[in-house]
């Protein structure tokens, strides 16, 4: 299993090949949140954004919000981690819907 660390490389990475060069990307590094110290990826384009946050205490925290109808596609969702398989079948959904709300 990868570490929430390893988790946030990798999907800043798999942000950047699946949605491109439409969206920008921040990585987010942050010490003693909520949930203990925090990685993740901010995206950002024309119609929505949104970001995917790991946490140390072995949260996943994500959120999508459609600018063009003013509108949360994915509340401010915290869960547990999970496996790294687990972890994929996250960001697969979340890509999707992110694509959806592009397409509209």
């Amino acid at each position: 299993m990868t570490s929430f660390r390893e988790r946030s490389d990798l999907a800043l990475r798999y942000f950047e090949s699946t949605l491109g060069s439409e969206f920008e990307y921040k990585g987010i590094s942050a010490k003693q949140g909520d949930f203990g110290d925090l990685e993740g990826v901010q995206f950002d384009s024309d119609h929505c954004g949104g970001f995917l946050y790991f946490w140390s205490s072995g949260s996943i925290q994500c959120h999508l919000y459609d600018y063009q109808l003013d509108v949360e596609v994915i509340l401010n969702t915290l869960e547990p981690m999970g496996t790294d398989e687990e972890i994929q079948a996250f960001m697969n959904s979340l890509i999707q819907k992110v694509k959806n709300v592009e397409a509209q």
